[in-house]
């Protein structure tokens, strides 16, 4: 896991800092508290010319730190986290504690547990789960916390109240706020500086954890709130605290900002005379100065030259961006092709515009906005935009070509997403959508078709390619089924996430391609978009069963069908819930709970429906429907004339 963190900046006046920039990202992780992992390991050289502050032995159940070495402006740090929780049946409300956890236990400054508000919170939480055991307790109140608070960047350091109030806060605040509620129902807490050390930007990073008390397993345990989970065993620990600590940030805080510090390390168990030499970049360059794209088929090359003294480099990874989508790429190349002459690495790379993620015909230039080397010993160094710029890597210009272009196919319409909403751990995370193309003559329909998604924060999602399709005259219509529950759309972080559709691409039957960017998908449709929910989704809703609405996407407008076309029926009221409720994806559409009657010569045949989320179905049909049926949470079923339905109907016309 890569925490990226922004430096945290403070001036200690009156024993608060007045100045505080925290987290540049949130902590990329998610809600482990019920997972076993193996043990992750570790290891960072830090060095100082005027000497560094003294780091501890320190150990917690989960949190080991050991110092390997330690001498004037150096010491080797192993870090060991043991990525799972201990099993401990302590009883809630908990026993009498020590007198030495008094502190613990009490309210302070920045942590309010006895304030009425808090008090408020506690009741709540426990009135909802009941905890029978402590471990019970405590993992409720880390979840409430995770789905009430949002990362942000406050300039200030939040109290339990503070964070309570705005909602939006950084590490600090995600750690004070479950602190005070875990203290006002007996529990000891305490918080945990750490930095988060990352030798690729050589830098550590102020960062803060939770830490709780279990007398049954004998010792702390020390959690990351954010997740909330295990912490990465990227934290090095200053110190535990009570509260906030002034006089260890004094301590520990000014190295942290400080140019002449040097951070290495990397992922493992500390070996001595291991290979820690970083690599450096010296350049990376387009080809040419302009790229005179005429089609997607056209080719690209990019230089690089880079020197590392130690192993040798291993892979170089860089990410570009283009003018209409803020980052894109992300490709890996090997070091198959690079030349090495001493510890200079020199290598060319060649791809096609068409398999870059960046839809060239809507695009001005690209430039690169992030380089990453690797070593055969693991080591990395990250170079992000503004280094790459100081290095001359200006922007590429981009020649254009006409999108319109003769034999080109073309992008009519965007229907859906059915449902617009998903629920992470809902039974079913699959949406449903539409894509409706013009053919260029002589044209069969589409090989593959592809869409991509993103929130504006983080880089675009690729959500799979088409799984069905038909084609009606000059059009081809063509059904994309995402799955939302990927671990790349999670933001931990926040209640609600809105991704939008962000790049459809496409290759014919005649290997003509279609590539439609972001900001022409909204010039053209408007904004299309899916909202993901990190909330349990109802698997029934009240009242009686019926029909909201039906899209009806080919054919004419009116009762009669001609030829294939695809309903999308949107239930509404107590219908048949998912049965088992967790079903693997492959059975969840083979319930019999919409469906529609066809008259087949005399007979009338049912097509059964395809379920996404929990109220929308899929049916395929040919033939002119009779009627629609729904079986409700009862099993009992009820029959709509399809006739009667023409009012809840509307109608996506792919006709001339």
């Amino acid at each position: 896991m890569r925490a990226l963190l922004l430096i945290f900046l403070c001036a200690v006046i009156g024993g608060k800092p007045a100045f505080v920039t925290a987290q540049e990202v949130p902590i990329e992780t998610e809600d482990m508290l019920d997972r076993q992992l193996p043990p992750d390991h570790r290891f960072f050289v830090l060095v100082h010319p005027d000497g560094l502050p003294d780091y501890p032995e320190y150990a917690s159940l989960n949190l080991r730190q050991e110092v390997v070495s330690r001498e004037h402006g150096k010491v080797t740090l192993q870090i060991t986290v043991n990525r799972s929780f201990p099993d401990t049946d302590d009883p809630f409300p908990t026993q009498e504690f020590d007198p030495s956890f008094r502190q613990y236990l009490e309210p302070s400054s920045s942590i309010e547990s006895d304030h009425p508000e808090i008090l408020a919170i506690r009741d709540q939480i426990l009135a909802e789960h009941n905890p029978q055991t402590q471990l019970e307790a405590v993992n409720a109140v880390l979840r409430w916390n995770r789905q009430h608070l949002r990362w942000g960047e406050p300039v200030e350091v939040q109290t339990a109240l503070e964070a309570l109030h705005t909602g939006v806060v950084n590490c600090i605040g995600f750690t004070h706020l479950p602190a005070a509620i875990l203290r006002s129902m007996g529990i000891p807490v305490r918080t945990l500086r750490t930095f988060i050390g990352n030798p690729a930007r050589n830098r550590i990073i102020p960062h803060y954890l939770t830490e709780v008390y279990f007398p049954g397993a004998g010792g702390w345990v020390t959690y990351e709130p954010q997740g909330p989970a295990v912490p990465s065993a990227e934290n090095i620990v200053a110190y535990a605290h009570h509260d906030w600590d002034p006089a260890g940030q004094a301590a520990f805080r000014p190295v942290s900002n400080d140019p002449r510090l040097r951070v290495k390390g990397r992922f493992g168990v500390y070996q001595p005379g291991e290979d820690l030499t970083q690599p450096q970049l010296h350049n990376i360059r387009f080809e040419s100065e302009r790229l005179n794209a005429t089609s997607p088929d056209d080719t690209f090359r990019i230089f690089f030259e880079a020197s590392d003294a130690g192993s040798g480099i291993q892979a170089v990874h860089f990410e570009y961006s283009a003018s209409s989508i803020p980052r894109v790429g992300g490709e890996i190349w090997e070091a198959a092709s690079f030349v090495r002459e001493g510890d200079v690495h020199r290598g060319v790379f060649e791809g096609q515009l068409f398999a870059s993620n960046t839809p060239v015909n809507f695009n001005e230039y690209w430039e690169f906005t992030e380089v990453i080397l690797t070593d055969k010993s693991g080591n990395e160094t990250w170079y992000d935009r503004a280094q790459l710029r100081e290095m001359g890597l200006h922007r590429i210009p981009v020649t254009p070509w006409d999108f319109r272009a003769e034999k080109r196919p073309e992008l009519v319409q965007v229907v859906g997403p059915f449902p617009s909403v998903t629920w992470l751990e809902a039974p079913n995370t699959q949406s449903l959508m539409f894509y409706i193309t013009k053919l260029p003559a002589e044209n069969s329909g589409f090989m593959r078709l592809q869409h991509w998604f993103t929130d504006g924060e983080g880089p675009p999602v690729a959500l799979g390619m088409h799984e069905d399709g038909m084609v009606r005259g000059s059009y081809d219509i063509r059904t994309v089924m995402p799955n939302w529950n990927r671990p790349e759309l999670q933001r931990p972080d926040q209640a609600s996430v809105r991704y939008f559709l962000n790049r459809v691409y496409g290759r014919d039957s005649m290997t003509n391609s279609l590539d439609v960017s972001g900001a022409a998908l909204e010039q053209r449709f408007g904004p299309v978009y899916m909202d993901v929910v990190s909330q349990t989704q109802p698997v029934t809703a009240e009242g009686p069963a019926g029909i909201r609405h039906i899209t009806r996407i080919g054919g004419e407008a009116g009762v009669s069908f001609t030829g294939n076309v695809y309903l999308v029926v949107e239930t509404e009221g107590s219908i048949k819930p998912f049965d088992p409720p967790l079903a693997p994806a492959q059975n969840m559409f083979r319930e019999p709970t919409v469906r529609a009657g066809v008259q087949h010569n005399r007979r009338v045949l049912f097509r059964q429906g395809r379920r996404f989320g929990h109220n929308v179905f899929l049916l395929e049909v040919n033939e002119n429907i009779r009627s629609v049926e729904i079986t409700d949470a009862s099993g009992e079923v009820h029959s709509f004339d399809w006739e009667t339905l023409q009012d809840r109907v509307t109608v996506v016309s792919t006709s001339e």
